[in-house]
């Protein structure tokens, strides 16, 4: 069921990436669209290899599968979630990233501080 919805989770980022490649989008927007397509074909190849790992003989594959779809998965992640914080440069986006860490990471120890007034 879930290959099922990771399928069409894919097909619809596809559409989407479509959309914005004819529309102008800015780099880091067709980036992030891209990433998000990485995202479904990883999902899918995870929840096919849990699958393929059903199958009688087919562990080999489908742990493959798994392991392939994750590490896509992660990537296109990661790309995507850079793309959306892209700021023009590597060092301004490296920097406001490391900031928006810190900023939640205090805001967290705040909040659990807070518990235990």
């Amino acid at each position: 069921m879930g290959t099922g919805f990771s399928i069409l989770d894919t097909a619809g980022s596809i559409a989407n990436f479509n959309d914005l490649s004819g529309s102008g989008a800015t780099g880091s927007e067709l980036t992030a669209a891209g990433a998000k397509v990485g995202e479904g074909v990883g999902s899918t190849l995870m929840n096919a290899g849990v699958i393929a790992s059903a199958v009688p003989g087919g562990q080999l594959v489908g742990a493959g599968m798994v392991a392939t779809g994750a590490v896509v998965w992660l990537g296109s992640k990661a790309t995507g979630a850079i793309a959306r914080r892209w700021k023009g440069s590597v060092k301004e986006t490296a920097k406001s990233m490391w900031n928006g860490a810190k900023d939640k990471a205090s805001n967290a120890i705040s909040k659990v501080k807070g518990w235990f007034s």
